[in-house]
């Protein structure tokens, strides 16, 4: 492998390790608080930001090489960071009620232990 492969396989990385760490981050969080949305947006906004700095770091380092390799490399940076911010909104949409009764179950298990009353009415399914 030349070093033109090592700098597409380190960004590629860079730009598909931002979807499990906005995914972790959205469920402990839902989990935690029980709301969802400012978790999803904020998500979305890292992906956004790693796939920018990403770009900007290819940008960097490869316009003194190969003109291909060049705007090859930008194509595919748009791309991949377009997919990951739409499978990641997806897949949290689709694990949005898991979250939310997770977080459900345990404020009830929190309620019977110390016995104060909580308003499941701004929880909406």
């Amino acid at each position: 492998m030349t070093l033109h492969d090592f700098f597409l396989l380190f960004y590629c990385f860079m730009i598909f390790i931002s979807v499990p760490i906005g995914y972790r981050y959205v469920s402990i969080k839902t989990r935690k608080t029980g709301e969802f949305l400012p978790y999803l947006v904020s998500s979305l906004a890292f992906v956004l930001a790693d796939g920018i700095i990403s770009i900007l770091i290819w940008i960097a380092l490869t316009s003194k090489m190969n003109t291909f390799m060049y705007l090859g490399g930008l194509l595919t940076g748009m791309i991949f960071t377009s997919l990951c911010g739409f499978l990641l909104f997806f897949v949290l949409l689709l694990r949005r009620n898991t979250f939310l009764n997770d977080y459900e179950e345990s404020s009830i298990k929190i309620e019977s232990i110390n016995g104060n009353p909580i308003d499941h009415s701004i929880i909406k399914k």
